[in-house]
């Protein structure tokens, strides 16, 4: 088992909030050497629907990394309702280059702020 930790900035480029309570995100940062992509769509408990959404992780080398989301708890900032954290569980389904045959999953803790965001995504690839 290999485990990678990736520490990861950027902006969220697109939000949306729809009228049954649920929200879509789409994330675009950097860090540690790794390009991060990501769509994540929760509800917040008004649809029993899963949630949705993928990522793409891109190293410094070129080889990419793809994974699904496969669950999403969001908890909102008792001192501050502008601050969202997000706990997002994927499974890893494969990619390019050194990751063309990765299986595995990875879980991110992702804090959300105005137009930014700041997470850490924990890899455990197999």
């Amino acid at each position: 088992m290999r485990e990678v930790d990736i520490d990861v900035e950027g902006d969220i480029v697109e939000r949306q909030e729809l009228l049954n309570a649920t929200e879509t995100l789409v994330l675009e940062g950097q860090g540690d050497g790794w390009l991060v992509s990501a769509l994540v769509t929760w509800n917040r408990g008004l649809d029993p629907r899963p949630p949705e959404g993928d990522i793409t992780l891109t190293d410094d080398r070129g080889s990419e990394l793809f994974a699904a989301v496969t669950s999403v708890r969001a908890d909102e900032s008792p001192l501050d309702d502008a601050m969202l954290t997000l706990r997002v569980m994927y499974a890893v389904e494969g990619g390019t280059g050194e990751f063309a045959s990765a299986e595995g999953e990875a879980e991110a803790t992702i804090e959300l702020a105005a137009a930014r965001f700041r997470g850490r995504w924990r890899l455990r690839l197999r």
